[in-house]
């Protein structure tokens, strides 16, 4: 781990525009270098190689790819090679630059026999958007018909929709929409992992598959999905695809895409090396010398939410059909927006909602968004949405679990509120059939203000069973323009 902060110049065999395969018969590991892979990403693959070689295993040989020379290569003819790994970076920019003729030759390697020569795949973060049968960008399909996908699909080697980012996480953490775009996460076996965009299941738009072949090894611990409690972090697939969402190869180094000195502690940075390179082992069918390091490895795969997450608000009403203060969780886990499910028109713009739990973002001071006098209170959050929108007449949306009404339909909803819009931002409320069967019906609106106090609504509304509580806030490319909610509240 000593290359750990440094910039490593890789030397690639052969040249970028020549066609020659830098394969020989004895090397055992290869990692792609196509466009689209990220510089940290890149480092990071590198720097555990190194590593593992270096403090493990002193005979293992490996090799970059870049997409002329995947394409050169007959991945499927090289017996002693065992496992392919696909960094992050940009899933589309990678499957475009390796085409259709890379693409087969990965998916012709995975496939081949594996009694006569193991093979395996390892993708992390972008690598596993790639071999996915499709993928939702931030509320937003890509898959086959989108864009450059008419040619040069995701692999589907993975046969099932995966959804990112977790915005919750990456956005950034609960609303900060710029800056760093990483984040070190809890997952459910005590590790921490950095998180940078990465994909899972059961977030947002996408269902976790019940699939007798889908091994999750890790789930994320600090939040809770829309669809799932429990999203996948890392899991395997069949007997020979590990994918990531998180960067258990991540270390600190010195690029501009890269975290920062001391993000991730170096012991944590040596056990989520081991860790990975034990599943490696398993997936390729190798028995490579895994180094020791002073923080070891937990291989528990047992999820980490037992039971929906406890929300604080309920402890003042009890008797509430559904409340969300979007309040950090009295056991230390983060809110997040488990209880509603996000909606985009376009996934560039407008924004997403989030919560933030921060106290000033772009000269903002959103602790002066929380409601009551005095300084921030610990934990206390707001669900925020800054739509940003590039495009006019699109909106963000946010639309509830289920719940259902007392006999008589008959409900009281209340909600405060804060809507910053000098260029004509606007928030709006409707009730939704829970079944999606009828429209949703608007009972709500404010445009125009300057975000400098709270307004309280409370409607009594009459609905029928079950339904959904849905917020819209649309606005302009300004960054004044701007939706707040909190304290909402169905009694």
């Amino acid at each position: 781990w000593g290359r750990m902060g440094m910039v490593i110049v890789v030397v690639v065999v052969s040249g970028t525009h020549c066609l020659e395969c830098p394969i020989t018969p004895t090397t055992e590991l290869v990692y792609s270098v196509t466009q689209g892979v990220g510089p940290a990403s890149r480092i990071w693959v590198e720097d555990f190689l190194w590593w593992w070689q270096q403090e493990g295993e002193p005979s293992l040989e490996y090799v970059s790819l870049n997409a002329e020379q995947l394409r050169a290569c007959d991945l499927l003819t090289f017996k002693n090679l065992r496992v392919f790994f696909n960094p992050g970076g940009n899933a589309y920019e990678q499957l475009i630059d390796q085409g259709e003729d890379g693409s087969q030759r990965i998916i012709d390697f995975v496939k081949r026999n594996q009694t006569e020569a193991p093979s395996s795949y390892v993708g992390f973060c972008a690598g596993t958007y790639t071999v996915a049968s499709s993928y939702w960008w931030e509320t937003w399909y890509e898959g086959n018909g989108y864009a450059g996908f008419a040619d040069n699909q995701p692999l589907g080697l993975f046969p099932h929709s995966v959804e990112g980012s977790i915005v919750d996480i990456g956005d950034d953490q609960f609303g900060d929409q710029f800056g760093v775009k990483y984040r070190l996460v809890n997952v459910s076996n005590g590790h921490q992992m950095l998180y940078y965009g990465g994909s899972t299941m059961g977030f947002n738009d996408v269902d976790l598959p019940r699939d007798p072949l889908l091994q999750p090894l890790v789930y994320y611990s600090d939040i809770a999905g829309h669809r799932t409690l429990n999203m996948p972090a890392v899991w395997r697939y069949g007997e020979n695809l590990l994918l990531t969402s998180v960067h258990p190869e991540a270390d600190n180094c010195t690029l501009y895409d890269c975290p920062e000195e001391g993000t991730i502690p170096v012991e944590r940075i040596l056990q989520n090396r081991a860790w990975l390179a034990t599943y490696v082992n398993e997936v390729a069918r190798t028995d490579y010398k895994v180094p020791p390091v002073p923080l070891a490895p937990v291989f528990d795969t047992a999820p980490a939410i037992l039971a929906p997450p406890e929300r604080p608000c309920l402890a003042q009403r009890p008797d509430a059909l559904f409340c969300d203060s979007f309040d950090a969780l009295s056991d230390g886990m983060q809110s997040s927006l488990w209880q509603w499910q996000r909606h985009q028109s376009y996934y560039l713009t407008p924004l997403p909602w989030n919560i933030t739990y921060i106290s000033e973002w772009n000269g903002t001071d959103y602790g002066s968004l929380q409601r009551g006098d005095g300084p921030p209170r610990p934990g206390a959050g707001v669900a925020v949405c800054v739509p940003q929108n590039l495009l006019p007449g699109l909106q963000s949306s946010i639309r509830s679990v289920p719940i259902m009404a007392p006999g008589n339909g008959l409900v009281l909803l209340t909600f405060s509120y804060r809507v910053s819009a000098p260029d004509g931002a606007g928030l709006n409320a409707r009730i939704c059939p829970g079944n999606g069967t009828h429209p949703c019906s608007e009972v709500f609106e404010r445009t125009g203000g300057n975000g400098d106090t709270w307004g309280t609504t409370t409607l009594k509304l009459s609905v029928d069973n079950p339904f959904r509580l849905e917020f819209t806030c649309t606005g302009s490319r300004s960054i004044e323009d701007y939706c707040v909610l909190d304290d909402i509240w169905v009694l």
